[in-house]
């Protein structure tokens, strides 16, 4: 590892095609690190010799590949010999334990690099020279934050590489969907990364060209059900002076669903009934294109809507089960939570029912008068085993049943089994809800109000959730002239 071996006379002929009197010192960087990819390729040598020390810059450029240990060394011969201070550096790659400073011995590095020190206003800069494919000041994802050891006369210690920060990791994608009046509609999609991403894209897309075809199009039709990738297009790859943008192209009949998706997403209500209704209309037997209008409907409140559409589907197709739980949702929407169970139980007596069936079945009686029947806590068990009590969920609304039926004991432990299900340090909104369940059977009605007031409501409020039940117990509870007359009596 001597600079014996970085000999300067090796590399003249090529860094005299290198236009180094021009430029900011990157910009030079820049140009001398493009020549050494366009000269030398990355290959691992590490057999004799050649494990520990690299070669002569001459033999390097006469064989036109080299291990990191080669193109590291030839990186830093160049760069000296176009005036630019540098170095070889070694370190142990990521992810995994680093290297012990106090016992950074030759056995802990696997890795050459090239370390250019700062000069005035010129920061350091760090290259890997086997990436062909990474920009200056970009690292592979395996060189941040490690200790390396400069080889140098002045190195006392080991130095850390940059830390790789957010700002420095950026994917951006740009959809464009164009919808036809006739005909397929298109969509496009451009994807360009900033950071060590887009080294790995332009090495990706650098590939089996026939491979990444077939991927491309599993992709489109998966993502956007597109009937067919019409294009694939990408700027050159080696061109490092640009981040590498690559753009899908994509027609289909289907992508109806996708922009429903999106308007969804995008809160647009009226322009998702229009487009979902379009799909229903090409693909009458749509189950995707059936709920889509009735979200539409649900924020529109066109309950009579909805209404008119879930009879039509269950008197055409009475088998679907989706439509008897729409059924079942519009009669919460509408407050008849004694109709809503009474749906859901239809579909339980057939055998048809899933988890979220037993699970609403059991939540929703927390909104009827009365106490909690003991057929309500037969099936919140019953979800609770078909989930292996591991769902959040399902595992919260056993909880506050038991809370509302007085179990109290059993209560707790299923709001603690389902903080660890979600892995929650805190309680959250679902928590302090049954917290003050149990707080409102023990008779500390203060307490149960101030954790109901800590349930906060949703995004999308709506008849049945977390937020409706803390509301509804908040307004029966004993005012406090009337929690005194009761402490009075006992």
């Amino acid at each position: 590892m001597s600079d014996e071996k970085l000999r300067l006379t090796d590399v003249q002929p090529l860094i005299a095609k290198v236009k180094i009197k021009d430029g900011t010192r990157e910009q030079i960087i820049r140009r001398i690190v493009a020549e050494l990819h366009s000269n030398v390729r990355y290959t691992g040598v590490e057999f004799g010799e050649s494990n520990l020390i690299p070669q002569f810059p001459s033999e390097t450029l006469k064989r036109r590949y080299g291990d990191c240990k080669d193109k590291a060394a030839l990186l830093v011969t160049m760069l000296r010999s176009a005036g630019i201070p540098a170095n070889l550096a070694l370190l142990d790659t990521g992810p995994g334990l680093d290297v012990n400073p106090d016992l950074p011995g030759m056995g802990g590095f696997d890795h050459a690099i090239v370390y250019v020190p700062p000069v005035g206003p010129d920061p350091e800069i760090w290259v890997d020279a086997t990436a062909q494919y990474a920009q200056v000041g970009t690292l592979p994802w395996g060189d941040y934050g490690r200790r390396a050891l400069v080889i140098s006369m002045n190195t006392t210690s080991l130095v850390q590489t940059p830390e790789l920060t957010s700002d420095q990791v950026v994917h951006r994608e740009l959809r464009e969907f164009t919808m036809a009046e006739y005909g397929p509609a298109t969509i496009v999609e451009t994807n360009e990364d900033i950071g060590p991403g887009d080294a790995d894209a332009r090495h990706y897309y650098n590939g089996d060209n026939k491979e990444i075809r077939k991927q491309a199009e599993k992709y489109v039709s998966e993502m956007y059900l597109a009937d067919s990738l019409t294009s694939l297009e990408h700027g050159k790859l080696s061109n490092l002076e640009k981040p590498a943008s690559v753009k899908y192209v994509a027609i289909g009949t289907r992508l109806t669903l996708v922009m429903a998706y999106a308007y969804s997403a995008l809160e647009r209500w009226p322009e998702l009934l229009t487009s979902s209704e379009e799909l229903v209309m090409a693909e009458p037997t749509s189950v995707h294109g059936f709920n889509l209008i009735v979200i539409a409907y649900r924020q529109l409140k066109r309950f009579t809507d909805w209404q008119k559409l879930v009879e039509q589907r269950m008197q055409k197709y009475p088998d679907e089960i989706a439509y008897v739980r729409s059924a079942a949702q519009l009669a919460v929407y509408r407050g008849e939570i004694d109709r809503s169970r009474e749906i859901t139980k239809t579909i339980i007596d057939k055998g048809k029912s899933n988890e979220q069936d037993l699970n609403l079945y059991a939540w929703y009686a927390l909104f009827l008068p009365g106490p909690i029947a003991t057929e309500t806590l037969d099936m919140a068990h019953r979800e609770s085993d078909l989930s292996k009590n591991i769902n959040f969920s399902i595992l919260h609304t056993l909880a506050c049943v038991y809370a509302q039926a007085g179990k109290t004991t059993q209560a707790r432990e299923y709001l603690l089994k389902a903080m660890d299900a979600a892995h929650m340090e805190e309680p959250d909104s679902a928590i302090w809800l049954g917290f003050a369940l149990i707080a409102e059977q023990y008779g500390i009605f203060d307490a149960a109000g101030t954790m109901y007031r800590r349930v906060e409501k949703a995004k999308f409020e709506g008849p049945g959730t977390n937020y409706a039940v803390a509301q509804q117990h908040l307004a029966q509870l004993p005012t406090a002239a009337s929690t005194s007359t009761i402490s009075a009596k006992r």
